[in-house]
Parts: C-alpha cells; structure tokens; sequence
C-alpha cells in the first residue's frame, strides 16, 4: 500500500481515492477491480501487481503485465493458425506417393461431402416449394375474373393516331406540328436511354508479358498503385516478411523492374493499404513485423500512417492512438485531402464497420457522418476503388458544374464476422454530408460473392474492373479467375468476352490500371505462390480484337505447315544404276554433237554461200 500512495505526478493517495469513491456512492461496498481502475485512472494514479516470477518485492504496472500476456496469447494464436494451415495444406493436398487415407482425413472428407448433399437437398426442397406456390398463383389467375388492365402501348399509339386524324379534319395545323416534333423529340429520348440502358458485350484479351531482367519476388497481400503511368508494388508476404518499394516502367509492351532504395528503415507490412496523394504514397495499417528476436517472429496490426514522397523518396512515420484502432484487410480511399477508411479487422480480431477520415495535410483523425448504418456484422477483404471526376474533389463539398453522376467510392464484396461471402455493389457519394451510402441496382450478370479480389477503376472508359478472389462455397479450392466489368454511367455489367492465355484462379494480389490495360501481379492459388510477372489485360477493344485476330492466324498457319519428311538414303544398287544411266546419257550427247558436225558438212558441201564454201573447206582439210 505504501508503494500505491506515493506518485510523483499526485499527491492523492489510495485512501483519498476511496473516500472519493465513499462520498459518490453513498454506501461503501466491496469495489471491483474495474471500478477501481476507472477512479484510480482518473485521480492520475497508476496500479501496481506483483510480478509472478518475482519476489515478494518486485512490482510491475498492472497494465504492462497484462499487455505482455495479451501479446503472449496473441503470439501463440498466431502459431496455431499457422500450424493448423500447413496441417490443411498437407492434408487436403493431392500427394502422388502417399495415396492412403488416414482416419481424420477420412473423417474430413466425410463432413465435406455430407455438408454439399445437404446443402443440395434443401436447394432442391427450396426448389419444389417454389413450383407449388407458382402453380397456386397460376391457379388464382386463371379463377379470377374481371381483372382490370391497363392500356398497352400499342393502344396508346393508336389512340393518338385518332387524335391527329380528327385534328386534321378540324384544320390544326400548327398543334399536329407541335405534337409531331414532341413526339419525335420523345422517339430521340427513348432511342438514347435504350442505348444507355443496354447491356454491352466487350472483348478483352489476357497475356502474360515475361520479363527478362529482375523481378520483385513472388507474393501476396500487397499494394500496387500508379503515378506517373509507373507502378509501384509495396510490401506483401511471401517465403519472407517484405518490405521492399519496386518500380516498374514501361516502353511499348516492355516493362522493367527496379528497386528504390528509401532514406529511411520501413518494416515489413502485409494486408496494408497504399493510395496517392500528389507526389506522396500514403501506407496505412496491416500486420507489421518487426525484426526476429531469439528465432520468435513479433508482428502486431498497426495503426501507423507512413508518408514516402516519391520525388526525393523520404519517409515519414506517424503513429496515432485514440480514436483510430489497428486494422489489416482494410479498404481506404484518397478524397481531395483526406485519406477515407472503412471496415477491416483490429487487434482483437473483431470485424469493424466503422468509417474514418485522416486528414493528410494535418495528420489528424476524425470520425465521419453516415446516412444510415451499413456492414452491422463487420467486414474485412473487401475491394473498393475510387471512380471521381478529378483529384480536386473534396470531401463534403459539392460542385454543381460536375457532369458526372454517378461518381463516388464504390465497395464490393468481402467476408463478415459470421464467416459469410457479401455480393453487395455499395456506392458512397463524398459529397454529401452525412456521406450518403446506397446499394447500387445493376443490371447484368453480376459477378458472385468474393473476397481477397482486385477492384480497379480504368478512368480511361468509366469502368471498373473485378478480378479473381476466393470463395469457398463454389468447390474446395475457391480460387476464382472470372473477370466482370462493370459501366459506371448505367450500372450494367457487361458480357466480357475472354480471350488469349487461360489463366489459374488466384486470390490476394494486387492491380493497377495505366490507360487501357489492367496490371496484375502476385497472389497464390491452389499451387502456392503466383509467378511474379505482369497478368496484362488489355480492354482496349480493337487492339484486343487485333490481338485475338493475330492469334487465330498463327495457329491457323501452323495448322497448315505440313511436316518436313527426309528422303532416306539410297540403296547401292540404287547408285549404281544411277552413275551407268548418267554414263549413258554422256555418251549420247557426244553422238548428237558428231551428228550435228555432220550435217553442217553437208550442208554447207551443197550450198552457193561463199562463206558455207570457205568453212567446207576447212572441214576438209581437216578431215583429210
């Protein structure tokens, strides 16, 4: 007791803390130890508990010992995490030695299938109660009679045909011109909203483009963003804890990879956000690493906001603690000078639906105003992406020479607290306040629920992008390559048309967009770590219709090619009655050359041309 009375900061002491405590309540009675840590908290004193490997002497702050065994569970739940996904991975993988079953993999199995045929059942069982509520509506329908309807449009159509005939009669002349400009000004009207409102089918073309210079290892739960048509990768995990800053440039088709050397130490970070604003890269949250101390890996989730300005490449740390809580897997998006954020999982391992906004420029946090509550369970492994008109939109501000409508923050997917997959489009209009949040009505076939994709808005068409994720209620991997586009202007989802290379499913790996082409790097699938080049889509529609074209007919011409077959070589008897048949033919030549000699001689015997007489002679002579 004497220990707990004396502090440097405040004369009080415990007795004074009681009867504080005496005089508010009215009736002393035994004190909790919360109730006591929230007056002694206030009065500025600080709790004091014996250390349990020390001696009788030896004290240690009340909080400090129960942080340390915070840290301690979180550690070992860490560990058996890991244990118990390398015990999945070797269990449920296809092992081509070891072909025999053990008796918990058995069981496993067992429960895998049983879980499906019931899900199929109640599917089925849902099914048929459908049906027989279809049919008693039917049924109603066809009993009920008298039921009122109104005018098709067809009907309409012709009644106001009547209408101009009878104007026509009476002589109105200048109300049918009236009427037949509105109604073509109508016709212009339903001719431009059905080509807005109709569902587009799009070509896109996925190549791999290997590069043979150095390349960032391979990774996953990074963040890539472009500046400058550059991208920059940051972080991630992968055989290692990473915390390299990479570049890449492009000429052509070309890319190069290099590694930027930053003026100050950053730690190793994995399920981060990175966003730009101007010339700086804004990295929030995820789990950060520290260095290993007696072969123990120490990583905690963070709340540190990291500054690294891109020109001269300085780095600025800066840690916050109130009103911001550690978070990993996480969404955030640059709004003029604010950095928003929304969701992901804190240090507890609880699911968050919280919304935030910091302030760049003055590093500092503030809660933001919502419309109307949204993700009540939490969420965490959800994509969004920021589709604005420009940069200079500000948060809470609205401009009324802005042309875009449907500009905001949209957010899709995720997983929850309860362990489900969300399928929901949100978007957040920023220039409200409160921010108004809606749940986007698309048309189209909209991509199924997901977590751990990539959301990426291509400014160049108004269109976002989603690739990839995982799902494990679709089959046992859950790694997902389908590829959906949605239209910003009228909230269609496109029919995507895929061509090129096929791809494996992959999930948490990063994107980037630089004008027409979509960047893909990293993630792992069924097979462990994805290959760390570039997945290049190209939405650009004639060169992805010049590339397919280019393809059919390269496989078309080697489809032609016959093959080259090689003569085999001659027999002996072969080549020797070759050599005798070319022996023939010389000795035939030389008898037509003496025939031909020949019959010049006598030619020129009975000829009256000087010249033939001079060469008859000669011949002769020769002869003689």
């Amino acid at each position: 007791m004497s220990s707990l009375g004396s502090s440097p900061r405040n004369s009080l002491n415990i007795v004074d803390i009681l009867e504080k405590y005496k005089q508010k309540k009215a009736i002393m009675s035994p004190l909790p130890l919360e109730s006591f840590q929230q007056i002694a908290q206030e009065a500025g004193q600080e709790l004091l508990q014996q250390h349990p490997e020390g001696d009788n002497s030896h004290f240690i702050s009340f909080k400090q010992l129960n942080q340390d065994a915070i840290d301690e569970l979180q550690r070992s739940l860490h560990q058996s995490k890991i244990m118990w996904n390398n015990f999945s991975r070797a269990l449920f993988a296809a092992s081509p030695i070891e072909k025999k079953n053990s008796s918990k993999k058995m069981e496993l199995l067992h429960n895998r299938d049983a879980y499906y045929r019931i899900k199929k059942q109640n599917e089925l069982q849902l099914k048929l109660q459908l049906d027989g509520i279809n049919k008693e509506y039917q049924k109603i329908h066809l009993e009920t009679q008298g039921v009122k309807s109104y005018p098709s449009i067809s009907t309409k159509d012709q009644f106001r045909q009547q209408q101009i005939r009878r104007q026509l009669q009476m002589g109105c002349s200048q109300e049918l011109v009236r009427q037949e400009t509105e109604l073509i000004k109508q016709q212009i009207e339903l001719t431009k909203s059905r080509l807005i409102n109709e569902v587009k089918k799009i070509v896109v073309y996925i190549y791999s483009n290997q590069s043979h210079c150095w390349n960032p290892s391979s990774r996953e739960s990074s963040a890539m963003v472009n500046y400058n048509e550059k991208l920059y990768l940051y972080g991630g995990s992968g055989a290692g804890h990473i915390s390299d800053l990479c570049q890449a440039t492009f000429d052509k088709q070309l890319y190069k990879w290099t590694m930027i050397k930053l003026k100050q130490l950053v730690l190793c970070k994995s399920y981060h956000t990175a966003n730009v604003y101007k010339s700086q890269l804004i990295i929030f949250g995820g789990i950060q690493y520290s260095p290993q101390k007696e072969d123990r890996i120490q990583c905690e989730v963070t709340n540190e906001v990291t500054h690294i300005n891109l020109v001269n490449y300085d780095v600025k740390v800066v840690q916050h603690a109130g009103i911001v809580s550690p978070r990993k897997a996480h969404i955030a998006e640059v709004v003029g000078r604010y950095l928003l954020v929304q969701g992901g999982i804190d240090s507890r391992s609880h699911y968050l639906s919280d919304f935030l906004a910091y302030d760049i420029v003055t590093q500092r946090w503030q809660n933001v105003e919502i419309n109307a509550p949204v993700f009540q369970d939490g969420i965490a492994f959800h994509k969004s992406c920021s589709a604005l008109e420009h940069k200079s939109i500000d948060l809470y501000r609205h401009d009324p020479d802005i042309s875009f409508e449907n500009q905001g923050i949209y957010i899709f997917g995720g997983l929850d607290s309860n362990g489900h997959y969300l399928d929901k489009l949100i978007r957040i209009d920023v220039r409200r306040r409160p921010l108004f949040i809606e749940e986007v009505q698309s048309k189209g076939t909209a991509p199924i629920s997901r977590c751990q994709h990539s959301m990426t808005y291509v400014d160049l068409s108004q269109q976002i992008v989603i690739y990839g994720g995982k799902n494990d209620d679709i089959n046992n991997q859950g790694f997902l390559n389908d590829l959906h586009i949605l239209e910003i202007r009228n909230f269609s989802w496109t029919q995507v048309d895929v061509r090129g290379h096929p791809t494996l499913g992959r999930c948490s790996h990063s994107a980037a967009a630089i004008d027409d082409k979509l960047y893909i790097f990293g993630g792992v699938n069924y097979t462990g770590f994805v290959k760390s080049d570039f997945l290049i889509i190209e939405l650009n529609q004639s060169k992805a219709q010049e590339l397919s074209q280019y393809e059919a007919q390269t496989e078309r011409i080697s489809k032609q090619q016959a093959p080259v077959q090689i003569k085999p070589a001659a027999p002996p008897k072969m080549v020797l009655n070759l050599k005798q048949q070319i022996e023939q033919i010389k000795q035939d030549s030389e008898k037509v050359k003496l025939a031909d000699k020949l019959k010049r001689q006598s030619m020129a015997r009975h000829s009256r041309n000087l010249t033939d007489i001079q060469i008859y002679k000669t011949f002769a002579t020769v002869t003689d």
